[in-house]
């Protein structure tokens, strides 16, 4: 048994007991109606204590706080970051009166990885007896291959360590004189959102930030608990470097292919001899989408399995393993926050994801952006959220959580343009990023404006077209209110 991943489990299992009874004795020094005050109707909409809540107000960072509260506007988005201390910003809100989002600003937790990427992480021309500094952001060591040029075959393999940022590789082949470096650096954290042991830490991080704060009243959310997100979902060329995405890669894999052998057809292993599912599920595959050496390596064993990579699919099975997680884990991590503090969930929308194209999206409602004015907003930024929101029937808030005019600042014009547009498409909700206080005065007035509509009971209709079908397709309104 791994201690360490038993010791961190007790960790966390005795974590979110505390967060649970620290979550009860606060509700105990409220009255009953604290619970349970609030849901998602089937118009998007977030009720509170059974009225419709749909703000127009500020996202803003806590030091503008005060600034915020002399401009009237009483609906606050802030962003925070973890290693601060959110219980002023929280206190300031609440002693304001003021309703309020928080927001985690901090980046999400990148995931351990192997990167495989040899389109990119080449050096053609390597010359016999030379030495090669390659630099590696995050890097614990580099893995790499000499190949013979032009043929391609392996002259010899190796790791180098990562030394403040910085890997050396010596070439001293005994024959031949022109070379291929092919690089797999192994990094302790990548692009990849790190779904596993790093989604686990960051979820008690944020429960202990919100107990902490002492949310009170005014509270109505969280916005990206895991943190600000590149990419949901890889694009390729990540392999998760953790037991815990092995484990889960090794349980896939046994339940696709039944037995050894079919994954060895599959994956078209050239000479056979794997000894089981957990071997297969630490292969680092040495070629990507284009380029590459035909075979799998395992780090343990340090052994290479010659395989074919035409057509294999590798890169599809595990690409399954982290979109399943993907969708599974921040499910979990929306539905363990909401249920502790009492309040929505809210993860922003960036990019095409299993985490929002789902029967069942993750968190309570999807944040979208409007970035820009007129149709700009629209086709450039929110079509794609509302199109996730609206493809599916579940009961998610949708809001914009990010608007900002571009370029140009804001008219009253410009910005009840995007509001109007935005509305059109089904959001509930605007927070208009901070720049000063000059929209003020037509927030509070649209703000009225939507607490009297019939925006509430308002749903959108759209025609749904595909991605690949843009330019000459472009999404506007068409006659008859539809999208």
């Amino acid at each position: 048994m791994n201690l360490r991943t038993a010791s961190g489990s007790l960790i966390s299992v005795r974590f979110i007991l505390s967060a649970l009874f620290a979550a009860a004795s606060l509700a105990s020094t409220a009255s009953s109606e604290t619970l349970t005050r609030w849901k998602v109707t089937a118009n998007r909409v977030l009720e509170w204590d059974g009225k419709p809540y749909i703000p127009v107000g500020w996202r803003i960072t806590p030091d503008k706080l005060d600034q915020a509260k002399a401009t009237g506007v009483k609906d606050v988005l802030i962003d925070l970051e973890l290693d601060s201390d959110w219980r002023p910003a929280v206190a300031k809100a609440e002693g304001a009166n003021m309703r309020y989002l928080l927001s985690l600003s901090t980046n999400a937790p990148g995931s351990p990885a192997f990167i495989v990427r040899p389109e990119a992480y080449r050096i053609d021309n390597v010359k016999r007896d030379s030495e090669h500094t390659i630099h590696v952001p995050n890097g614990r060591s580099v893995f790499y291959l000499l190949l013979t040029s032009p043929d391609y075959s392996i002259a010899s393999k190796g790791w180098s360590d990562v030394i403040g940022g910085q890997a050396k590789i010596t070439v001293s082949a005994s024959t031949g004189t022109n070379f291929v470096l092919l690089l797999y650096p192994r990094v302790t954290a990548s692009g990849l959102t790190d779904y596993w042991e790093g989604l686990d830490q960051r979820r008690d991080a944020v429960l202990a930030k919100l107990i902490g704060a002492k949310v009170g009243g005014g509270f109505r959310g969280v916005i990206n608990p895991l943190g600000k997100v590149d990419l949901w979902t890889s694009q390729g060329g990540y392999v998760p470097d953790s037991p815990a995405f092995r484990m889960e890669f090794e349980s896939f894999l046994r339940a696709k292919y039944k037995d050894v052998a079919g994954l060895e057809r599959s994956w078209k292993l050239l000479r056979p001899n794997l000894k089981d599912f957990k071997g297969a599920a630490r292969f680092v595959p040495l070629f990507g989408s284009s380029r590459g050496v035909d075979s799998f390596y395992d780090p343990q064993e340090n052994v290479l399995a010659m395989a074919s990579r035409h057509d294999n699919p590798y890169w599809k099975d595990i690409q399954a393993v982290i979109d399943g997680a993907a969708a599974r884990r921040t499910g979990r991590l929306g539905r363990s926050i909401s249920e502790i503090v009492d309040a929505p969930v809210v993860y922003e929308w960036n990019g095409w994801s299993p985490i929002y194209d789902t029967r069942q999206p993750s968190g309570n409602g999807i944040g979208m952006s409007a970035i820009g004015a007129g149709l700009e907003a629209i086709e450039n930024y929110a079509a794609n959220a509302a199109s996730s929101a609206l493809a599916w029937k579940g009961q998610r808030w949708l809001l914009v959580t990010e608007m900002s005019p571009g370029a140009s600042p804001y008219t009253e014009e410009s910005l009840r343009s995007v509001v109007t547009d935005t509305a059109d498409l089904g959001a509930k909700g605007w927070f208009v990023r901070w720049s000063g206080g000059s929209e003020a005065p037509w927030m509070k007035a649209m703000a009225t404006e939507a607490a009297t509509s019939d925006i509430a009971t308002r749903s959108p209709i759209a025609m749904f077209y595909p991605e690949n079908a843009r330019f000459p397709a472009i999404t506007m309104r068409l006659p008859g209110g539809v999208w």
